[in-house]
């Protein structure tokens, strides 16, 4: 497959929840299409319990909507005319505030689901499934870990990657972590397949959460986070 190689070009939009940045790498050997970019991480669960500006235990109820992340840069309070990220707004029913001050027991939480990014030869747009996207399941018990509701959506978004711990059965959790493979994700342009290689999630993380007793992780969250 011949390599599609051109100049470097800065892509960035704001979104819910922050501002991310993508640059286009010239002559990587990654994939066709390469975006580098620095994702919010935290490392391990002391780091995000002092990082998240709130933190909550219960469980998600339904989905209640799809909405464009992107915001217009003039007026966020309206989605972007000329970008599309897709996010997914989730009902949450709060049983705990283990972090932070919730109003209501049934909170809003969106997760991003796709990203848009500009080509980099044409004036079109590249849709990808987000590199940190996370699928909660409905009606599952999860610790997350939140920003404060965004000001024009009202809902809130993740403060950092990964911010859910489920819950299971027995007592025990399992950090939520994105889909390593969304790094390298494949498509069809103008007749060709074309492999688009984003930042995501690193290879080397190391999770030193998964198998916790809750009673363990609700221990450190409140010693840490507060």
């Amino acid at each position: 497959m011949k390599s599609l190689r051109w100049p470097i070009l800065l892509i960035a939009f704001a979104v819910i929840g922050g501002s991310m940045t993508y640059t286009y790498v010239t002559g990587s050997k990654k994939a066709d299409l390469y975006f580098a970019g620095s994702p919010v991480l935290a490392n391990g669960l002391e780091d995000m319990s002092q990082a998240a500006p709130a933190i909550v235990a219960g469980s998600f109820q339904k989905h209640e909507s799809t909405v464009n992340g992107a915001r217009n840069p003039k007026d966020p309070s309206k989605p972007a005319a000329d970008n599309y990220e897709e996010v997914n707004v989730y009902t949450f029913q709060v049983d705990e505030v283990l972090k932070g001050k919730v109003p209501s027991k049934i909170i809003r939480v969106g997760y991003a689901k796709t990203m848009e990014l500009n080509h980099p030869k044409s004036n079109g747009k590249i849709t990808i499934k987000h590199p940190l996207q996370v699928h909660p399941a409905i009606g599952r018990k999860y610790i997350l870990f939140l920003n404060e509701p965004d000001l024009y959506t009202h809902f809130y978004t993740s403060a950092f990657t990964p911010s859910l711990i489920e819950i299971k059965g027995n007592q025990t959790v399992e950090l939520k972590l994105p889909d390593k493979g969304l790094k390298l994700q494949k498509m069809s342009m103008s007749g060709e397949v074309v492999s688009i290689g984003v930042e995501g999630f690193p290879d080397d993380y190391q999770d030193t959460v998964s198998g916790m007793s809750v009673a363990e992780v609700k221990d450190i969250v409140r010693s840490t986070g507060n």
